[in-house]
């Protein structure tokens, strides 16, 4: 949910994260939703079960966008869950997800490069 306060900021609706004890990060309750739909769906128990039939293949998550956004929160699940996966994330025009509390925690969730490159698509008439 988008707010308005009293200076014309927008103000992001962050929610708890709901998979975690004792977390102060918070995320964005959209993507949160989200990502709770396909976690009740079954998604970290296929993924869970696929990387222990095949241990040594790499878990790579992607998306664009609204995607990139639950690609992130998903790594992050799985890296702090039961699962304990180490993914690697790959995202595309992701928007920001939650707070800097978060921003760590998913730091500490997946296997970080030490490099960030931006790709940038031109368009010449």
């Amino acid at each position: 949910m988008l707010t308005l306060n009293e200076n014309n900021a927008i103000t992001l609706a962050l929610l708890s994260l709901f998979f975690l004890n004792q977390c102060t990060a918070q995320v964005h309750q959209g993507f949160c939703d989200y990502f709770d739909y396909l976690n009740q769906a079954g998604f970290s128990d296929a993924l869970a079960a696929l990387a222990a039939a095949h241990p040594t293949y790499p878990v790579v998550l992607t998306g664009h966008s609204l995607g990139a956004a639950v690609a992130v929160v998903a790594a992050t699940y799985l890296g702090q869950s039961t699962h304990a996966l180490a993914t690697t994330v790959y995202t595309y025009g992701q928007p920001r997800v939650g707070d800097f509390s978060f921003s760590q925690l998913f730091s500490e969730s997946v296997q970080v490069r030490p490099q960030m490159q931006r790709l940038s698509t031109f368009l010449c008439s």
